[in-house]
């Protein structure tokens, strides 16, 4: 074999692995159980030791096959110290009767610091227990908080400048420990509004402390569903007022929908970051699990008070979204729904965050006339504090598996940053062996699962564009106006105005981004006040976007050079009005932003921006014939011709279509089976043309690498629905060279090699 050939089957096959490079392994605990109800809300169930991040230490809620009545139900606790490769059970956590729903954290000593219910008789009480050493099993009693309540959370602060500090929450309220040394408690505060089970509680970097929940619509009918956060600063003296961070009647898409039961939170330094589900609700406050629903993220980077931000990471309800999964109706458990449970944790670098959640599948079984679903685990990462997040993938095997209850550690420790440690439930039997035994009863296993995900990771880091803005008729240089980084959203039909920059005295612009792989439109804007003697042009040198090149915000671009057009004065007594639409099912709708341009022969005269109502208007005319151009990001563009003789000439009117950014559809006829085909023509110089298929709708990425693996451009990472569709790809950036083109969707993923010569 040729030396060339050598190299180019290394880089095949270098690239095969990378499409299949999410690396999961699978650890059985040890644990098994057939009381399948782990939690009601999310739990904290595993940890890794920040200071020894070896140790990883969890919790689970075990009944014996032979215990159908859970008279004998205990909390096992059990460890690892070679980063979760191997599990050794220790013990079951002692207590004075059964005992269930616990919760793990650490001290600064790395000892584990479990929280359980317990019940003797017809009493449920709530304890909390200390390891006496890391990994040893040997605990003691804490004293009796309190807050005597159920499902409750601990919280130890694994700081080493902070060695005794620890808190509780559940059902009764939150108290503070003392000591961990003299068993002590603060009194318990009530947190009023809050949903029992639905409550979660973290410490930031200083020790300060935040709790967020679910509104209790027996306590607060006016906020049910709503989401709200609190935080102290004085070891839980005395908590911030609360802050409505997600509102049931206005949240992001303006749909009906209330969180329900699982929430969890974390912070990033001493930022509070929060995840929780959200699901229909009816106006009587009953939540419907055979509904769709989604998962939603908080943070105020993202946000700040504005409960309109909150952020779908995942969802089911709407097919073109982002983070869309497919929605089956959730059957056989009232505390489940179709998507739900999401555990969010940190990496060693804290602009990285992981969630993982449980979502619905297709399959069923049908036991005693009773319709189960089996369930899948999703995980998603961010790598910007959670301003993005990537497309959840699944992380467990297609066989008919129910994996339930997940939750991933609140600090996870590895050479790669997007690395998860995770618990979770498995089980052969969907649905839940707790309110309906006739159901029938399996073991069910704790698995402790390990995601590698090694795939090429967006950047955190900042990254720049720039360039010179010039005159396009003389070269000279524009001292003023703004630069601005426009996306098209296609879910939602909205343009959006990522980033801008200043055009400065020497005509430079300078745009930073902090969001990773997307295709940006750039353009030149003229200032309103003193008015700039040009119109928006976009790069590199045109008034319709269809014709104008994109830059992928992943990547730094220098000399991203736009010349503008020019714009010459008029005068006259007449004016020009009229409304931009668009038509939805042939009814009309206002299509605020849409430029309008205005020529006489071969020069610009004007440009207008449509208000919120889609009107316009030019002034200052004089009589002759005119034209009329209507466009906007994302929609067609119309042009339109008109003799004025009049001193008004009203309702000069546009229609404008949306239509595919950067993709076209070539055909209405769904595809059987995904496709990749060859570029043509290849080799090219510098265009070619990529073709796909995609049967059903998908979310598709497709990415260039050159032949080091590195990523050279990201053509498509989007939901499209099911259709043939084709990108002309312009490599006139690149250097002369072999690349290679991959598809990759949730069940597809295929690599084609292209060639550039220059």
């Amino acid at each position: 074999m040729k030396p060339s050939m050598k190299k180019v089957l290394l880089i095949l096959i270098f690239l095969s692995k990378l499409a299949f490079s999410q690396s999961i392994s699978y650890t059985s605990t040890g644990g098994t159980t057939i009381f399948d109800l782990q939690s009601n809300g999310t739990i904290n169930h595993v940890i890794q030791d920040k200071n020894n991040p070896d140790n990883i230490h969890a919790v689970y809620m075990s009944s014996a096959y032979n215990d159908p009545a859970f008279a004998e139900r205990t909390v096992q606790y059990l460890y690892s110290s070679d980063k979760g490769e191997t599990w050794s059970f220790l013990t079951n956590v002692p207590f004075a009767g059964r005992s269930g729903f616990p919760s793990i954290s650490l001290v600064s000593s790395g000892s584990a610091l479990i929280s359980l219910n317990y019940t003797v008789g017809n009493l449920t009480s709530t304890t909390t227990l200390i390891d006496a050493f890391p990994g040893l099993g040997s605990f003691s009693y804490l004293g009796n908080p309190p807050c005597n309540g159920l499902w409750p959370q601990v919280i130890g602060s694994n700081s080493l400048s902070q060695t005794n500090k620890f808190y509780l929450l559940n059902s009764a309220g939150f108290t503070a420990g003392l000591s961990i040394t003299n068993s002590s408690y603060s009194a318990c505060s009530p947190i009023n509004g809050s949903a029992q089970s639905s409550t979660a509680i973290y410490l930031g970097a200083d020790g300060r402390i935040g709790i967020v929940y679910i509104a209790d619509p027996t306590i607060s009918p006016a906020d049910e569903g709503d989401v709200f956060f609190i935080e102290s600063t004085d070891n839980g003296q005395t908590f911030s007022p609360p802050l409505k961070i997600y509102d049931a009647t206005i949240n992001a898409d303006n749909t009906y929908k209330g969180a329900f039961r699982g929430i969890s939170l974390v912070y990033s330094g001493n930022t509070p970051n929060v995840v929780f589900e959200v699901t229909k609700q009816n106006t009587s406050g009953a939540y419907f699990p055979k509904e769709p629903g989604g998962i939603m993220f908080w943070s105020p980077l993202l946000s700040g008070s504005n409960p309109n931000k909150s952020k779908y990471i995942a969802r089911n309800d709407s097919t073109g979204s982002t983070g869309y999964i497919p929605f089956y109706k959730a059957f056989g458990h009232d505390v489940l729904t179709s998507i739900c449970r999401p555990s969010i944790g940190v990496m060693n670098n804290e602009n990285y965050m992981g969630v993982v959640f449980m979502s619905s599948t297709p399959d069923i079984m049908i036991k005693n006339n009773d319709t189960v679903n089996y369930n899948s685990l999703y995980i998603s990462f961010t790598g910007n504090k959670g301003l993005t997040w990537r497309q959840p993938k699944k992380i467990t095997p297609d066989e008919l598996k129910d994996w339930t209850y997940p939750s991933i550690s609140s600090f996870n420790f590895t050479s790669n940053l997007y690395t998860a440690n995770i618990v979770a439930t498995c089980d052969s039997i969907p649905g839940s062996y707790v309110n309906n035994p006739s159901s029938g009863k399996s073991l069910a296993k704790q698995y402790f699962i390990r995601v590698n995900n090694d795939v090429i990771i967006e950047p955190v880091t900042v990254t720049a564009t720039t360039g010179t803005i010039r005159y396009n008729d003389n070269n000279q240089l524009v001292t003023g106006g703004i630069v601005k980084a426009l996306r098209f959203d296609e879910t939602t039909g909205q343009v959006i105005t990522t980033t801008t920059s200043p055009i400065d005295a020497n005509g430079n612009y300078s745009l930073s981004f902090d969001i990773p792989y997307y295709t940006h439109y750039i353009v030149a804007y003229p200032n309103s006040e003193p008015e700039s003697d040009f119109i928006p042009t976009y790069f590199p040198q045109t008034i319709n976007w269809q014709t104008a090149s994109t830059i992928n915000s992943g990547v730094n671009n220098s000399s991203i050079n736009i010349g503008v057009f020019r714009k010459s004065n008029s005068s006259g007594p007449n004016s020009i009005l009229g409304v931009t639409n668009k038509s939805n099912n042939n009814i009309l709708f206002p299509l605020p932003q849409t430029l309008i341009y205005l020529k006489s022969g071969s020069t610009f005269l004007d440009f207008s921006e449509s208000i919120s109502n889609g009107r316009y208007n030019f002034s200052s005319l004089s009589t002759g014939s005119y034209e009329i151009i209507a466009t906007k990001l994302g929609y067609s563009t119309s042009t339109q011709t008109i003799q004025l003789n009049s001193p008004l000439r009203d309702s000069i009117n546009f229609i404008l279509d949306q239509v595919l950014v950067g993709v076209n559809s070539i055909s209405n006829i769904i595809p059987k089976k995904f496709s990749l085909y060859q570029n043509y023509p290849n080799p090219f110089n510098p265009v070619t043309n990529i073709r796909f298929d995609i049967p059903k709708s998908s979310f598709v990425t497709i990415k260039i690498y050159n032949v080091l693996g590195k990523e050279s451009a990201l053509l498509l990472n989007e939901n499209k629905s099911a259709g043939s569709y084709e990108i002309d790809f312009d490599a006139s950036t690149l250097t002369t060279g072999v690349y290679f083109y991959r598809i990759e969707t949730q069940e597809f993923t295929q690599i084609k090699k292209m060639i550039l010569l220059k």
